[in-house]
């Protein structure tokens, strides 16, 4: 039996780490509570809950539920076959990997144009001063911008390793030459 590609089993490890924190997340954003709680108390965001509260990303957010789901599951699922050699799973962690990059671009575009929605139509605090306001819009802005700068060159350098990880020669080889042990075909 040939022995797997330690990085092989590297980007095994990482779809099945992400498609855990994908199912994972759709979890925790249901259960999350209003306003963003740490050690010290909860912190008010306005601009998290604007956001929360817009009809448009709500939307977005709901029709985002199922690729989620299915990135997950497919993450986890082929992560586990690439640990065992199958070629198909090789391939179906590819797929994923140029999934999860149109999903991060999809929700780094629908933060920003969400987020400028929001924050043109948001109320200031009366503690703001009137010549204050653009200043403090163009910081939110800023703020959604530099979020999804982050999310988009992340989703990028991953999507990108795992592709030329599970391409690799060392790779291919053991997942295309080597039977999958365990199925009925090579049973005796």
């Amino acid at each position: 039996m040939p022995e797997r590609p330690a990085m092989l089993s590297l980007c095994a490890m990482v779809l099945i780490l992400f498609g855990t924190m994908a199912l994972m997340n759709l979890v925790t954003a249901q259960l999350q509570p209003e306003g963003v709680q740490t050690l010290v108390g909860k912190v008010d965001d306005p601009l998290s809950e604007a956001m929360r509260h817009s009809e448009g990303y709500a939307v977005f957010r709901k029709a985002m539920l199922v690729p989620t789901i299915l990135a997950g599951i497919a993450g986890v699922v082929a992560g586990i076959a690439v640990l065992r050699g199958s070629e198909l799973a090789r391939k179906a962690g590819i797929v994923w990997a140029v999934a999860y990059l149109f999903m991060g671009f999809a929700t780094a575009g629908a933060n920003i144009w969400f987020g400028r929605v929001v924050i043109d139509k948001m109320e200031m605090p009366p503690a703001v001063k009137p010549e204050m306001v653009d200043s403090l819009r163009a910081g939110l802005m800023n703020s959604v911008l530099i979020g999804a700068g982050f999310t988009t060159v992340f989703v990028v350098a991953l999507s990108v390793a795992v592709v030329v990880l599970l391409t690799r020669s060392d790779s291919v080889a053991f997942c295309t030459l080597k039977p999958f042990s365990d199925s009925p075909a090579t049973k005796g």
